[in-house]
């Protein structure tokens, strides 16, 4: 798969619950390994999600830079999956990368503040 990013991604992993839009089906639980701006890759998933699926996510954060490990904020987004595929650790399951779609400047500035103050702390 070709590199085709335009934001620079940080290791970190929190829980997320996910659904497909417009399922009427309880959101699934499982966890993200690096997030960006503009997406998410989510690891551990029991089935394969197809290329071009929107799902719902709520992604669990700190609230604040400064509570990193303290206080979390869900954040409610929207992502179109880019690729799926199987977990090379667990055959079983799936990892997908997602790209996030429709996302407020608030919520946009939620992640920076985040990954700003990661990024700081891993130098």
């Amino acid at each position: 798969m070709s590199e085709k990013r335009m934001h620079g991604r940080e290791e970190m992993e929190f829980v997320l619950k996910f659904k497909l839009e417009g399922s009427n089906d309880s959101f699934g639980y499982t966890y993200y390994e690096n997030i960006s701006i503009g997406g998410v890759y989510i690891v551990g998933l029991e089935r394969r999600i197809e290329k071009d699926t929107i799902i719902e996510l709520e992604l669990s954060m700190p609230a604040t830079p400064e509570s990193i490990s303290v206080y979390m904020t869900t954040l409610r987004l929207f992502g179109r999956i880019t690729h799926c595929t199987e977990n090379p650790a667990n055959k079983a399951n799936f990892n997908c990368g997602v790209e996030f779609i429709d996302v407020s400047p608030e919520k946009k500035n939620t992640i920076q503040r985040v990954l700003d103050v990661v990024r700081t702390k891993s130098n």
